[in-house]
């Protein structure tokens, strides 16, 4: 791991005592405000000093555990409250440490978006604050762009090993019948699908770490197998089809690819049959084969599919069709009350910013950082492109503005720029 200070560590035991506060809040009322204000005050005071390297990592991580815990967070739930903290914290670093410099795609990106926006619904929404967010913090990134890649890594292990934890711990509490004609159940406090995806990120994660040529502690190496092996549960017990296809695709495309030693990928490859055997033994793939035995059509997501782009496509207006008709908008499309979710990102971003923005997403997460990344860097950009794109295919994570996996993308920028 990144060598540190004997100082530098201890802001490292500062973050964990925070993030322990914030995993072992159980209240389902909103904290006082006083106690939230201050929570604030100490989490983003050290980010204004040296250790401002940490706040996109630590901003990711927090803001996460907090949003996917079932409890309230102290942390706040709008998007654009954290757009003004990485602002104010752009304009507290020191220059000297500016490494990152943002492409003007970006910054085309965002005024796109924003002005689209404002057209149709009279204001920003949350993909913008996420964007802003994220570009405003990741300018301040290290000169160790190696570090602070590892930092990244390290947060999204740190995200899956919490909220696998808080979920097994609570799973009983939550536990409703899925179909109680058969009598299948499932436990969750929130949307299970995106709570996979998100602790997969987590297992893919760990592996990158594993497969790297680094000389790791034995404590480190069986830190990112427990975090493998709880993450794994969780999503088989969470039953996400979606969540599961995105970390075992990411994981065979990195492991084939990577520039390990073929024993090593053997050896990956039996533990990870093993572990499958162990699980499905336990019956932890009960309510996964259920679901892909019982529902059928993507749970209407077909459905859902054609009839928001037939109905963007009648609109009959080549306009729309290049620029798009805005984030409410086409969320409204194909419905008879307030709106329906499209499940899908890449039709959703179409719709909402038309042509132009479907042309962005697809250039900025897949074609660009595989072109840059180099030639030992690209099978985990490609691994990574994989996860975030499969994810995209089935939810809509990046048009809804949430930034766990925006900072995933990120993880991928800062990948494709690695030498």
């Amino acid at each position: 791991m990144e060598r540190l200070g004997d100082k530098s560590k201890y802001i490292y035991i500062y973050y964990l005592f925070l993030l322990m506060l914030l995993l072992l809040r159980t209240s389902d009322v909103v904290p006082n405000t006083i106690i939230r204000l201050l929570y604030l005050s100490v989490f983003f005071l050290p980010f204004l000093g040296r250790y401002r390297t940490l706040f996109l990592p630590c901003l990711v991580t927090f803001m996460t555990v907090g949003t996917y815990g079932f409890a309230y967070s102290y942390f706040p739930y709008m998007m654009g409250v954290y757009m003004i903290f990485s602002i104010i914290y752009l304009f507290f670093s020191n220059s000297k440490i500016l490494d990152v410099k943002i492409p003007k795609i970006f910054v085309f990106t965002v005024i796109y978006i924003g002005l689209i926006n404002i057209i149709d619904s009279g204001k920003p929404q949350e993909i913008f604050y996420s964007i802003v967010t994220i570009l405003a913090a990741s300018y301040c990134a290290s000169s160790n762009i190696e570090g602070y890649i590892q930092k990244m890594l390290i947060a999204f292990t740190i995200i899956s090993i919490s909220l696998s934890v808080v979920y097994l711990l609570n799973y009983e509490n939550f536990l409703e019948a899925y179909n109680a004609n058969d009598g299948m159940e499932r436990s969750g406090w929130t949307d299970p699908n995106y709570l996979s995806c998100i602790i997969g990120m987590g297992v893919v994660s760990s592996m990158i770490l594993l497969l790297k040529k680094e000389n790791y502690s034995l404590l480190i190496k069986l830190y990112c197998a427990l975090v493998i092996v709880l993450s794994l549960l969780v999503q088989l017990l969470l039953a996400s089809r979606g969540g599961l296809l995105c970390v075992i695709a990411s994981l065979i495309v990195l492991i084939v690819l990577s520039n390990v030693r073929m024993q090593y990928k053997v050896l990956t490859f039996i533990v990870f049959i093993l572990f499958l055997i162990w699980a499905y033994v336990n019956n932890y793939f009960e309510l996964l084969a259920y679901r892909i035995a019982n529902d059928t059509g993507g749970s209407g997501r077909l459905v859902i599919w054609t009839n928001k782009l037939n109905e963007f496509l009648n609109l009959k207006n080549p306009l729309k069709w290049i620029f798009g008709i805005g984030y409410e908008s086409a969320y409204k499309l194909a419905s008879k009350s307030t709106g329906i979710g499209f499940h899908n990102d890449f039709l959703s971003i179409l719709c909402g910013y038309g042509i132009i923005g479907f042309s962005l997403l697809v250039y900025l997460m897949i074609i660009r950082p595989i072109k840059q990344a180099s030639k030992n860097i690209r099978p985990i950009v490609v691994s990574l492109v994989i996860y975030l794109s499969l994810a995209c295919m089935t939810l809509e994570p990046l048009s809804a503005g949430r930034l766990t996996y925006f900072g995933f993308f990120a993880l991928i920028v800062f990948y494709s720029k690695y030498r």
